[in-house]
């Protein structure tokens, strides 16, 4: 009888052992749960010191001023750039960044497009765009403003020429058309779209201010 009251003993000190070592592990868990939660809200990524040279601090859902910047100018770039054809390039590329330009700013750039085809600068035309020599990321080329959004300025040199009859012939080959070098200033807003199509979570709205022309070399 001693013998089985024994065992009887034994298990139930296991049962009870396993018991606590349940609450245990499920205690452990849940804190381990929270944790991971909360570690997305509460990183803190340091940049490299190389834009600007005192280096950036990046918090979820912040979005700083070099990438408010960079987004600007590679969306704009990338924009005002035409490979073979300005009459259907320029169309195409406002369908291809479309999620990355207010429905306003598209509007926009569709009347800009007209006036461009009427004064002969499309059909036929290539074009590249890129910055002004010396240009680059500085923190006063970019302010915010409040309610997401924020003022950018860009300084591009824009190079319009005329598409070599042939068609292996290169861009250096071409006619010239216009070459001059532009002050940009963008408001760029907050964009909640499908974050599969718009990774950026930002948009360029429109202009801020009238485009000028600061240096024409044609």
């Amino acid at each position: 009888m001693s013998r089985f009251k024994h065992a009887l003993g034994n298990a139930q000190l296991a049962i009870i052992c396993l018991a606590f070592a349940l609450v245990l592990s499920f205690v452990l868990n849940v804190f381990l749960g929270v944790f991971l939660f909360r570690v997305p809200n509460d990183i803190t990524v340091n940049v490299p010191p190389a834009i600007p040279a005192s280096g950036l601090k990046i918090k979820p859902g912040e979005i700083n001023s070099a990438r408010v910047y960079a987004f600007t100018y590679y969306i704009w770039q990338a924009l005002q750039t035409w490979p073979v054809n300005g009459k259907h390039d320029y169309v195409d590329n406002i369908k291809k960044f479309a999620p990355y330009l207010t429905m306003s700013f598209q509007n926009t750039l569709k009347e800009e497009g007209k006036k461009m085809d009427e004064q002969g600068f499309l059909y036929k035309h290539q074009q590249i765009t890129f910055g002004v020599l010396g240009s680059s990321f500085s923190p006063k080329e970019v302010r915010y403003i409040g309610n997401g959004t924020w003022l950018v300025h860009l300084r591009m040199r824009t190079i319009n020429a005329v598409a070599p009859p042939e068609e292996n012939k290169s861009f250096n080959e071409s006619h010239i058309a216009m070459d001059a070098e532009t002050s940009f200033v963008f408001k760029v807003v907050r964009y909640d779209y499908s974050p599969d199509k718009n990774h950026w979570g930002l948009a360029i709205a429109g202009y801020a201010a009238p485009p000028q022309v600061k240096k024409a070399y044609k």
